[in-house]
């Protein structure tokens, strides 16, 4: 039942430039981790076609701790009236907000700035600066048939953790520029009856695959196996080797109220 990235449909490269810099721990709303160095680079990843995508920063902002900025990642091949990144509502998962990707000489068209960059779909205001911690994602929902995002910035070389406490409806990307694995993903105060981590269908954002996190002890009581993980929702695979590309994520539903999803550490695997 495993499934490799390339599936997908995403193309992604990536290119680093490793620094040394003092840091300091940190702890955000969501976001609890240490950095002690960095590398630093960018990323792109091609959306060709693939119209709803769950996606967010695999970089953080070199100039914060912690966080990431809209104006860290850049669009290319996108129609400011066919094509949204959207921030969704945790409660419901309706689009709080709308972001569009304008040119200098649409912004400059539209009487709303000069700027290259992102700005709210209500009232054209530029969001380049909008900061959001590191592991935030979005949908997508794209008109145009050839969108690419490039991300930079800084990787954090010590795993983290995304607390999802009180969110049901939350878009988890691979906040790291590299493939990682569900098997390095685990999670706290989960049951495998109420929450599901959902892989979404770019054609139409429905569920194609549901993957549910079982304790060893709860796999042999279904009699699936023995290892804590990630199982599918259908004939309960084991999922460890699922492979899932940079930036690239899903959305879950969580009936629980006390999510924890632990991340893997990055820099010493580039």
């Amino acid at each position: 039942m495993s499934r490799p990235h390339s599936e997908d449909g995403f193309i992604f490269s990536a290119h680093f430039c490793k620094s040394t810099v003092p840091l300091r721990v940190i702890s955000a709303a969501q976001i609890c981790f240490r950095r002690r160095s960095t590398s630093v680079g960018y990323a792109s990843q091609d959306l060709s076609n693939k119209k709803y995508n769950a996606v967010g920063f695999c970089f953080a902002n070199v100039n914060a701790d912690g966080v990431a900025t809209l104006g860290d990642v850049t669009a290319t091949g996108w129609n400011y009236e066919n094509d949204e990144l959207r921030l969704l509502n945790p409660a419901n998962s309706v689009s709080t907000m709308k972001f569009l990707w304008l040119t200098a000489a649409e912004a400059e068209e539209l009487e709303v700035g000069n700027k290259a960059g992102w700005y709210d779909d209500e009232d054209y205001e530029y969001q380049n600066l909008r900061e959001f911690d590191l592991g935030s994602g979005f949908l997508t929902s794209l008109g145009s048939k050839g969108v690419s995002f490039t991300y930079s910035g800084q990787v954090y070389d010590q795993a983290f953790t995304i607390d999802c406490s009180g969110r049901k409806y939350n878009v988890i990307p691979n906040a790291l520029p590299r493939d990682i694995t569900l098997g390095e993903i685990s999670v706290t105060g989960w049951n495998y009856e109420n929450d599901e981590l959902r892989l979404l269908n770019p054609a139409n954002s429905v569920s194609t695959m549901k993957f549910l996190w079982l304790t060893a002890a709860e796999a042999a009581e279904l009699e699936v196996g023995d290892k804590a993980g990630w199982y599918d929702d259908e004939d309960y695979q084991y999922q460890a080797n699922f492979s899932v590309t940079p930036a690239c994520g899903f959305l879950t539903s969580l009936g629980s109220k006390s999510v924890k999803i632990n991340l893997p550490a990055a820099i010493n695997t580039l």
